[in-house]
């Protein structure tokens, strides 16, 4: 689900508990709203309010750890990926053709992550390598040094390492939240919201705040969702280091 229609569903839901306990506020007998019903209502609703706190902080806890992952991948792809282009780099001219084929196979999954970056990558949709091209291509030169060949090997373990990952840009997968956490968490954020509308004082300021909070947590909630995708949205991560690596593949 896009994060953006889980922040509203969320504030939706929120605020329409408030506005029941606001109603029920006006039709319920006094004897139900007393300082004793106040009391038992503040004492649970603290209790599902500190398990709401917590389900909040382990899912924006596990959403930013597999961003975090999702960046050092990219950061250790980009590294190898400049390191295999050095190595064929200093192997000679004869290294050229593959050269030009490890720009198009890292080229072409940069632009389904950020499709921004067509204007600024150079990719030949029409003439797509396979991925053992690169491998295969290493296979087939012939070393004249000692200093070839251990340039050759370096390459080839670095290619054959890519290849077995599936692709020139490491893209883990991502965890994303499960529906019982969002069936869960909205049920409790109704039922506090429930008793702050029952409670609260009917003035414009005490609506004001209630949904302050509920904008707040929504909030919260929407930041869960954002970082489960890495590669969109407006918190995401960087194309920097493997733009950084196509620019040295065509230094």
């Amino acid at each position: 689900m896009h994060p953006l229609f889980i922040f509203n569903l969320f504030f939706l839901c929120m605020v329409g508990g408030a506005v029941i306990g606001l109603w029920l506020k006006r039709v319920l007998p006094d004897h139900h709203l007393d300082d004793k019903s106040r009391d038992v209502v503040r004492v649970s609703v603290g209790l599902v309010v500190t398990m709401v706190s917590l389900l909040l902080s382990l899912g924006i806890s596990t959403a930013k750890n597999s961003f975090s992952d999702a960046e050092t991948a990219l950061r250790q792809s980009a590294s190898e990926i400049s390191q295999l282009n050095m190595y064929l780099q200093q192997y000679g001219s004869e290294t050229t053709s593959i050269r030009q084929v490890l720009y198009q196979q890292v080229a072409g999954p940069a632009l389904r992550l950020w499709p921004e970056l067509e204007s600024t990558v150079q990719y030949d949709k029409s003439n797509p390598s396979e991925p053992t091209t690169i491998v295969r291509q290493i296979l087939q030169l012939k070393p004249q040094t000692d200093y070839q060949g251990w340039l050759k090997m370096q390459a080839l373990t670095i290619a054959n390492a890519q290849l077995q990952q599936g692709s020139l840009v490491m893209v883990p997968t991502i965890q994303a939240a499960k529906t019982p956490f969002i069936v869960m968490l909205g049920i409790w954020l109704v039922m506090i919201f429930f008793s702050f509308g029952l409670f609260a004082p009917s003035h414009l300021t005490g609506k004001l705040v209630i949904a302050s909070c509920a904008i707040s947590v929504a909030a919260a909630v929407y930041l869960v969702f954002e970082l489960e995708h890495p590669y969109s949205g407006w918190i995401r991560v960087s194309p920097e280091p493997i733009l950084h690596a196509l620019a040295q593949i065509l230094h």
